[in-house]
C-alpha cells in the first residue's frame, strides 16, 4: 500500500471518491465532516487534509453520536450529535475544484479554496443518489418523491421529476437523453431528459419500465 490515514474522520467514512486527475481524493462521513485530501502534498504523509468542512443541518435524517472530551483539565465527556454526510460527487471536468455533499434533503456546494460551503440547495427529499452529468451541466439528486435536477451543476434554476415513493438508485444515460430510477417498490423508472436546446429538459412524463404503479407526470419549479 502507498499510504493509510487511520481515523481520517471521527465515524464511519461512507463516500469516497478520486477527483479527475488523480491528485485529490475526496471523502465523507458520519461525523458530519468532508475532507480533501491533496496525494502529492506532504501533508498526507502526516495525515492531514487539505480541507474539512462540517456539515451540520437540521435537514439531517440520521445523526451520529460521538462522546467527547472539552478541552482543559478536568473536562468531562459530553455527547453530541452530528448530522451524517451520506453522499459526495465532484464535478466532471478535469481540475475543477468544486463538489457537492449530501446531508439529509440539503445539498452543500463545496469548492477546494473555500474554508465553507458556497450554496446549499434543498432536495425536497433525502438524497439517497448524487450525481453530476458533465455535458449537461446538470447536478441530480435522487430520494423519496423523484428527481430534483438543477442546471449550471446547481448554481442555475431547478427541476423536478416526480414520482410516489422512494427512490434508492439514479443513472443517467451516456448520450444524456434518459434519467433511470429503481424504486423500492419494485420499479424502475425511466425519464425522457430531452436535448441539449429544450429549455426545459423534463418536459415528457416517465415511463414505468417494470413496476407496480405508474409515476405521476414530471413537475417544473
Amino acid at each position: 500500500e502507498l499510504w493509510r490515514i487511520e481515523r481520517a474522520h471521527r465515524g464511519a467514512i461512507l463516500g469516497g471518491l478520486m477527483v479527475k486527475g488523480g491528485d485529490w481524493i475526496l471523502s465523507c462521513a458520519e461525523d458530519g465532516s468532508c475532507c480533501i485530501w491533496d496525494t502529492n502534498s506532504a501533508d498526507i504523509q502526516k495525515k492531514e487534509c487539505y480541507r474539512r468542512w462540517h456539515l451540520d443541518c437540521k435537514s439531517a435524517d440520521r445523526v451520529h453520536i460521538l462522546d467527547e472530551t472539552p478541552s482543559g483539565v478536568g473536562g468531562q465527556r459530553q455527547r453530541r450529535s452530528y448530522a451524517v454526510v451520506q453522499l459526495i460527487a465532484s464535478e466532471p471536468e478535469e481540475g475543477s475544484d468544486r463538489f457537492a455533499a449530501a446531508v439529509g434533503s440539503s445539498v452543500f456546494l463545496l469548492s477546494r479554496e473555500a474554508s465553507s460551503p458556497r450554496r446549499r440547495l434543498n432536495a425536497g427529499c433525502s438524497v439517497t443518489a448524487l450525481d453530476y452529468v458533465g455535458p449537461r451541466r446538470l447536478l441530480c439528486a435522487s430520494g423519496y418523491g423523484g428527481v430534483r435536477v438543477w442546471s449550471e451543476y446547481g448554481y442555475g434554476p431547478s427541476s423536478q421529476l416526480t414520482y410516489k415513493g422512494p427512490l434508492d438508485t439514479l443513472a443517467i444515460s451516456p448520450d444524456v437523453r434518459y434519467a433511470a430510477c429503481g424504486a423500492q417498490d419494485s420499479t424502475l423508472v425511466l425519464w425522457p431528459l430531452g436535448n441539449k436546446e429544450e429549455v426545459d429538459p423534463m418536459a415528457d412524463g416517465p415511463t414505468v419500465v417494470q413496476g407496480v404503479s405508474a409515476p405521476a407526470a414530471a413537475s417544473v419549479d
